[in-house]
């Protein structure tokens, strides 16, 4: 997930096939968190801002933003989504491997930024962050959820059942569905379209960034529509919504 050649690949199609947070989280929780730190004599900084979906809602609440991502396709994108926004810088930078200070912002921001099933790349991803914040400083966090998918099967078990399959036939599909997508339950690894992913748990989450120099301020759930899951919950409307795990934490001085 952190190879540039990966997402230079996904640009053309990223609008249709990378998940959304910005347009897709049905109670807005996070634009909220982002007007919520906003100050027109502070600098935000966009960790992984893909295409630029959320630059303009930086731009609108911030002085100066500063967005950077690895993949130069994006990127090209991502100046479009801020034409006309005299605000904004963008760069392209290899946070992963990054060992220096980008900037010295307010407020960070990365939003499906932490992929990586391997920890220690997403460790390094986060000390770039930090070597770009201010102390103290917080920073906005959205990692897909662990216990999201976990509790998917019950339900697709049900809607199984509810549509006229016998319960062993509907338990074997869901057990196939599992084996398929949920790669490591330890590690917390899904595969989405064949590409392994870190999912977090809220308290994994929150014990990772505490490693990192950082605590938690706010925890929660940036809930989405069942018809971004697709398959056999596509059609599901009824809550509890699948959900990412959405924080704000903050950097100590």
């Amino acid at each position: 997930m952190t190879n540039s050649k990966h997402w230079d690949r996904q640009a053309n199609t990223y609008k249709e096939e990378v998940f959304n947070a910005y347009a897709s989280d049905v109670k807005g929780r996070l634009v909220r968190q982002i007007r919520r730190f906003g100050s027109k004599k502070a600098l935000a900084c966009d960790f992984g801002c893909g295409i630029g979906r959320g630059i303009p809602v930086l731009a609108r609440y911030f002085g100066a933003v500063f967005a950077v991502d690895y993949s130069s396709q994006c990127l090209e994108q991502a100046r479009t989504a801020c034409a006309g926004l005299d605000n904004v810088r963008l760069a392209q930078v290899d946070l992963a491997s990054f060992k220096k200070s980008l900037c010295r912002a307010d407020v960070g921001l990365s939003v499906n930024v932490l992929l990586d099933p391997d920890l220690r790349v997403n460790t390094s991803i986060v000390n770039a962050m930090s070597r770009s914040l201010k102390r103290p400083a917080h920073l906005i966090v959205v990692v897909p959820a662990l216990e999201s998918v976990m509790s998917k099967y019950p339900r697709m078990l049900s809607a199984y059942v509810e549509r006229g399959l016998s319960y062993p036939r509907a338990r074997a599909l869901v057990e196939r569905a599992s084996r398929r997508e949920l790669t490591s339950a330890a590690h917390g690894t899904v595969s989405i379209e064949g590409v392994p992913t870190k999912h977090f748990t809220r308290e994994e989450a929150i014990a990772f960034f505490r490693g990192c120099g950082y605590s938690c301020v706010r925890s929660d759930k940036l809930e989405y529509p069942w018809s971004e899951e697709g398959g056999t919950l596509a059609d599901e409307t009824e809550p509890p919504l699948p959900w990412d795990w959405l924080f704000v934490f903050k950097r100590g001085r």
